[in-house]
């Protein structure tokens, strides 16, 4: 089966939902989430392809490529140019494109993006009864925080009995923890190391309980939104957090038709943003490097604000998703120059892809053999040597 399906799809974000209500597990976002692999670490391979031919494109950028568990493709062609050591893991790029965290069973790991990189174990969650899944990288790149979660509970729906926040340097070291919320079960989000605070919140089957601001010092702040918002997402600079709306649609899957957004720091000065047209939100995901969002509809892409749409790109081309599997997802080339657009057409779990250039609103067709690239994992090539 090539390429995987990605959470962003309505349909499938329903069923995650399904099964977040009967699982013992913490619930998982796309943003910042990885589960344990049961592999031990392989050697790292180079894949002796031809370099690529010059492309005709102008949108497509070799000095970029993207991530599929451990194969780093190039984005002209999708081919793969080489194997990360790490085992067919599922992980979380950092923002710059150059590293990747990720677990190996109770290890926390991270290696550079690189052919013949070899992982290093930055901490492991050994202590009885403590598993992690979920954890965010620092805005800067240099850390990453986790949620730990203990002390039993967690049965069906039912939170842990207790989420630690720890946090650690990517360069190594001990890692630190900032407190433990009892009875919850927090998933991070991001760590400004300049304003000193993380960012996370309170997933559950069916909604959210509460947003959560922590300080380095330990200071928690925990605020209620409305408990419809789903599967919060925040920007790359940590400085503002949006959730969606999940709404009986014309069919039997769920929709997004809006977006919540607001400053880090105060979820009451949030705006609900929609769109002035008609039609279902398919996929939004953060710009890099920007305070903007990417809002895909079925005929145009919409750049919004924190505060307002502020732009749209038309795409009155784009192929129509299956009717019985209407997913999408965005990946945001790292840097931001351009954003790839994947929908599922048929009832396979390949996607069809779509490359747009922010600048000129040009798009075009890519060719990558139905490889369905997951939101973030966009990474940056290193140069031939």
């Amino acid at each position: 089966m090539k390429g995987r399906s990605w959470l962003t799809g309505q349909m499938i974000a329903a069923a995650a939902l399904a099964v977040a209500c009967g699982s013992s597990s913490p619930v998982a976002t796309s943003v910042a989430t990885s589960s344990p692999s049961q592999q031990m670490t392989p050697t790292p391979t180079v894949i002796p392809t031809a370099p690529p031919s010059p492309s005709p494109s102008a949108i497509l950028d070799d000095n970029f490529g993207f991530l599929i568990g451990n194969q780093v493709h190039r984005e002209s062609d999708g081919q793969t140019v080489f194997i990360l050591g790490t085992g067919n893991v599922s992980g979380t790029v950092s923002h710059d494109g150059r590293r990747l965290a990720y677990w190996d069973k109770t290890a926390l790991r991270v290696i550079d993006i690189t052919p013949v990189a070899v992982p290093r174990t930055l901490m492991s969650v050994t202590a009885a009864g403590e598993y992690a899944y979920n954890f965010a990288w620092s805005t800067d790149n240099t850390g990453i925080v986790v949620g730990v979660a203990g002390g039993g509970g967690g049965a069906a729906d039912a939170p842990p009995g207790y989420t630690a926040i720890r946090v650690i340097e990517v360069t190594g070291g001990q890692p630190r923890e900032i407190t433990r919320i009892a009875n919850a079960n927090v998933v991070p989000l991001a760590w400004d190391r300049t304003a000193r605070l993380i960012v996370a919140y309170e997933p559950v089957c069916c909604g959210t309980l509460n947003y959560d601001t922590i300080t380095e010092d330990g200071s928690v702040k925990r605020t209620k939104p409305a408990f419809d918002l789903f599967f919060f997402q925040v920007s790359n600079d940590a400085k503002f957090v949006f959730g969606r709306n999940l709404a009986s649609g014309d069919g039997p899957f769920m929709q997004t038709t809006f977006l919540r957004v607001w400053p880090v720091d105060s979820y009451e000065a949030g705006t609900t943003i929609r769109s002035a047209k008609a039609g279902p939100i398919r996929a939004a995901e953060w710009l890099p490097g920007s305070e903007e969002i990417g809002v895909l509809f079925d005929d145009r892409l919409e750049i919004w604000s924190p505060t307002a749409v502020s732009r749209s790109i038309s795409l009155p081309n784009l192929p129509r998703l299956a009717a019985t599997n209407p997913n999408a997802s965005l990946l945001f080339r790292t840097g931001g120059t351009a954003v790839f657009i994947s929908l599922q057409t048929t009832t396979s779990a390949s996607a069809d892809t779509v490359a747009v250039d922010f600048a000129s609103g040009r798009s075009e067709a890519v060719v990558w053999g139905g490889l369905w690239p997951s939101p973030g994992s966009s990474v940056r090539l290193p140069s031939p040597s």
